[in-house]
C-alpha cells in the first residue's frame, strides 16, 4: 500500500510488510491486510527483535515496537511492560533515514549525519548512544547489515560500522573492502543501493540508481572487485540456489554462469585489468607466459600498453617480445567464457 521498496519479515505466524504506508501482513491464508490497530505505524523499514516487531520510516524521529509476541498490536500502555513502545532517537532535530541490525543492537541513521546505537530491551532497559557525526547515508537502500558489520554509502564512499571484541563498542570509518573501488563509487553517486549475495559471498553496489546500468560486485572472500555493465536499468535482484534473478525494466531475467550471450543475443564482453608496473627507467618486456581455460578453442586479446597479442584459450602460451615502455598495464579481454590460470611477465629495467 506504500510507494517505497517493500521490506518483509516473518514474525510469529505472519509475514509483515513495510512499504511506506500502514504496516501490512500476510497470514498465508487470506489476502494481504492492513494492520487494523488505530495506532498501527507507517513503516518502510522493519525487523524482529526480542519477540517484538521494530519499524520506522524515512522522515520519522521514532522507533516503533509492537507489543510482545503480537505484530498487530501497537497500543501504548506505560503500565504494561509487554505493550507497544515508541522511542524517540536523538535530540539533534534530524529525522531517520533508516536503521540496520548489528548483532542485537540497532544502528539508526539520521539525515543530520548522526548515527545512533540503540541497545537494550524496551521500554525500561533501552539505551542510545551517538556513534558518529558524519555526512549522512545517501538513501535508505544504501545501508546494509552483513553478518558482523553494517556498511553504508555516504559522499565519502563506502563506510563501515563494526563491533570490537576487546571493548564491546563500535568502530567506524572507510570500509576496508572499498579500498579497491571507492573511486568508482564516488565518481557517480545518486541514491545508491546495496545488495548482498550470501551464497556468492559478494556485496553488490549500484552507485547511481537513476541510471542503474552499472553494478560493482565485490567478493569479500577472494578480495576481488568486478564491474557489471548492463544494457538497461536494473530495478532489483535476488539470489536463488543456482542463479540470480534480475529485474530489468518490466522484465525478469536470469543471471547464470550458463548464459553465453547477453539477452540470448549479444556477446558478453569481459575485461580483466592487472596491476600496473612502473619504473623511473625504461622497462624491457622480454616474454610473457599466459594460460587460459574455457569451453571452446578460441582466443582472447592481451593488451600490454603499447603492444597487443592474441592469446589462445584452452592452452598455455609463451610469447617472445622486445618492447620498452615506462610502464606496463596488462589488460586481458574477450567474449568467450574463460578461467584464468596465470600471467607471467619476464622483464628488466634498461
Amino acid at each position: 500500500n506504500g510507494d517505497k521498496y517493500p521490506e518483509c519479515i516473518k514474525h510469529v505466524n505472519k509475514l509483515f510488510i513495510a512499504s511506506g504506508g500502514i504496516l501490512q501482513y500476510y497470514d498465508f491464508i487470506n489476502n494481504i491486510k492492513n494492520v487494523e490497530d488505530e495506532n498501527a505505524p507507517i513503516a518502510d523499514v522493519i525487523t524482529s527483535l526480542y519477540g517484538r516487531l521494530l519499524v520506522s520510516y524515512e522522515g520519522s524521529r521514532y522507533l516503533d515496537w509492537s507489543s510482545w509476541g503480537d505484530g498487530t498490536d501497537w497500543t501504548l500502555n506505560t503500565n504494561d511492560p509487554s505493550a507497544a513502545v515508541k522511542t524517540e532517537i536523538g535530540s539533534d532535530g534530524g529525522t531517520i533515514i533508516s536503521f540496520s541490525r548489528l548483532s542485537t543492537d540497532i544502528m539508526v541513521f539520521k539525515n543530520s549525519g548522526k548515527v545512533y546505537q540503540y541497545s537494550g530491551y524496551p521500554p525500561n532497559e533501552e539505551q542510545q548512544q551517538l556513534i558518529i557525526d558524519r555526512p549522512p547515508a545517501l538513501s535508505p537502500r544504501s545501508i546494509k547489515s552483513l553478518s558482523t558489520e553494517v556498511i553504508y554509502i555516504n559522499e565519502s564512499g563506502l563506510q563501515q560500522l563494526t563491533t570490537t571484541m576487546e571493548y564491546g563498542n563500535i568502530t567506524y570509518g572507510d570500509a576496508p573492502l572499498a579500498n579497491k573501488f571507492n573511486k568508482i563509487i564516488k565518481s557517480d553517486l545518486y541514491s545508491p543501493k546495496i545488495w548482498e549475495l550470501k551464497r556468492d559471498k559478494s556485496v553488490v553496489i549500484m552507485p547511481n540508481s537513476d541510471i542503474g546500468k552499472k553494478l560493482i560486485i565485490y567478493n569479500y572472500i577472494v578480495g576481488a572487485c568486478t564491474t557489471w555493465d548492463f544494457n538497461d536499468k536494473i530495478t532489483d535482484l535476488i539470489e536463488l540456489e543456482n542463479e540470480i534473478i534480475v529485474a530489468v525494466g518490466r522484465n525478469i531475467h536470469s543471471l547464470s554462469l550458463n548464459n553465453n550471450k547477453d539477452f540470448d543475443t549479444f556477446p558478453i564482453l569481459w575485461k580483466m585489468k592487472f596491476k600496473r608496473i612502473e619504473s623511473i627507467n625504461l622497462i624491457l618486456l622480454k616474454e610473457i607466459d599466459i594460460m587460459l581455460d574455457g569451453d571452446y578453442v578460441s582466443e582472447a586479446t592481451l593488451n600490454l600498453t603499447k603492444v597487443a597479442r592474441q592469446v589462445p584459450i584452452k592452452k598455455s602460451k609463451k610469447i617472445k617480445l622486445n618492447h620498452t615502455s615506462k610502464y606496463i598495464e596488462p589488460v586481458l579481454f574477450g567474449t568467450e567464457s574463460v578461467k584464468f590460470h596465470h600471467l607471467i611477465i619476464i622483464k628488466e629495467e634498461v
